[in-house]
């Protein structure tokens, strides 16, 4: 009996069910900009398809990876350094890395503590304030601190 056929069958069953899985993941709509780089590279990376391979990896729970990649936590600064030490990347992906999970967070917290008055002042006012601001405002905002930012050594 030549049971080849069946099992190059069996074989490319398995391959399709794969790619479906992973093009299913890596478009999920509840992940963010951020979860689906991550989620790319560890469904690309060999021996590390599954969450809970790359959350042993980084030593964090797999419901905290998910809880990442779909927002419902943010990433670290540590946290991003880390994915991308464990996937060697280079130094432009590196700081795409950054870039996407500073875009894909929903909260940011600021530490008053130790801080002066006015910085307090400051970050209690842009906080309330946040939610009505235009366009515009956070443009010159934006120029403002990165024109801040160019200054400080």
């Amino acid at each position: 009996m030549n049971f080849e056929p069946t099992i190059m069958s069996i074989k490319v069953n398995q391959e399709r069910a794969r790619c479906a899985t992973a093009c299913q993941e890596v478009t999920h709509p509840m992940l963010t900009a951020f979860g689906k780089a991550v989620r790319k590279m560890r469904l690309d990376r060999d021996g590390m398809q599954k969450l809970k391979d790359l959350a042993d990896a980084l030593n964090v729970s797999s419901a905290f990876l998910s809880a990442v990649e779909t927002g419902k936590k943010t990433a670290s600064p540590d946290l991003v350094d880390r994915i991308a030490d464990v996937f060697a990347v280079d130094a432009r992906k590196r700081r795409e890395l950054h870039q996407l999970a500073t875009e894909s967070a929903k909260s940011v917290q600021l530490s008053l503590v130790n801080g002066e008055a006015k910085s307090r002042q400051v970050a209690v006012m842009f906080a309330r304030k946040f939610p009505s601001f235009s366009e515009e405002t956070l443009e010159k905002l934006l120029q403002v601190i990165e024109r801040d930012r160019t200054k400080t050594p």
